[in-house]
């Protein structure tokens, strides 16, 4: 997957890079943008983040260290959004 991801960062270098998750799947992407960041597959400044609901990730360093490498990271609540019903 690194290749791939590589490969295509290469080929859309002004692209954003967007990562996002529910519940879980929340938490895995914030390790997953902490990871594209940390290992420099892209920049912090082109990196988002947004979470639809997820657990603690990580402990005090884990979040002292992601703090400063996502800058765009968004945790959507229901008073953020409409919910349908």
């Amino acid at each position: 997957m690194a290749d791939a991801f590589t490969s295509l960062k290469t080929k859309y270098p002004d692209y954003e890079v967007w990562v996002t998750g529910h519940s879980l799947g929340g938490s895995l992407a914030s390790l997953a943008a902490s990871f594209i960041v940390g290992h420099g597959y892209a920049s912090s400044n082109t990196t988002k983040l947004v979470t639809f609901g997820q657990p603690r990730t990580g402990d005090d360093t884990y979040a002292g260290a992601y703090g400063a490498q996502v800058f765009y990271r968004e945790n959507m609540t229901s008073d953020e959004f409409a919910v349908c019903e």
